[in-house]
């Protein structure tokens, strides 16, 4: 074979991804050049699969906390985001789970509480049935999310959404981490603003 040959071949097998030629001859590509080393192959933290019921409202804040803990532990989040309508989630839970990497699940339950709307129409039929808000009856909302832009503006309870991730991801990395350890149940105080559609008792 002339060197012109063998240049062309070479030419013609680099092309095909094949081979990567080199000062004096080729290499395949799944071979580094002699003299040189591979860079180190980047390490893909483990997985913490995340599924909620929404991505919006009330729980971005809820997925940042998570994220900061998980990253401060040497971890990642695998995120799904499943709606309100889905009535059986354990397909998704089953697919995260056979994800490469993912080493526990977290998942919030889609819980029905009222909404700012149902309040709304709560406090409607209160005033329709001649009941007074708050002189006979009190509202509370959960949440705080649009609670101040009511009439009248509510009275609401804030959970401490990032405290609520990070303490998610503790307790899942710490069972993870200690299998036997003894369960443990943590409670976090919410925040109460208090507003228009609260007042005394009726005496």
């Amino acid at each position: 074979m002339t060197p012109v040959t063998l240049r062309r071949d070479l030419a013609a097998m680099e092309r095909r991804g094949l081979l990567t030629r080199v000062h004096g001859g080729a290499v395949r590509v799944d071979q580094p050049p002699r003299g040189r080393t591979e860079p180190p192959k980047p390490q893909t933290a483990p997985a913490l699969a995340v599924l909620v019921p929404s991505l919006s409202f009330y729980w971005p804040e809820v997925i940042t906390g998570m994220k900061r803990k998980a990253a401060a532990r040497g971890h990642r989040l695998l995120l799904r985001g499943a709606s309100y309508e889905l009535l059986d989630e354990r397909p998704m839970m089953e697919r995260m789970l056979r994800t490469e990497g993912v080493q526990g699940l977290l998942v919030a339950p889609n819980m029905q509480s009222p909404q700012a709307a149902e309040v709304m129409a709560m406090i409607e039929a209160a005033l329709s049935a001649g009941i007074s808000v708050p002189g006979d009856l009190s509202i509370v909302s959960y949440d705080d999310e649009i609670a101040e832009l009511m009439t009248p503006p509510l009275t609401a309870v804030k959970p401490p959404r990032a405290e609520v991730g990070a303490a998610a991801v503790d307790l899942l990395l710490d069972r993870l981490e200690q299998p036997g350890r003894a369960l443990r149940q943590l409670s976090l105080t919410p925040a109460l603003t208090i507003r228009e559609s609260t007042g005394p008792a009726p005496a």
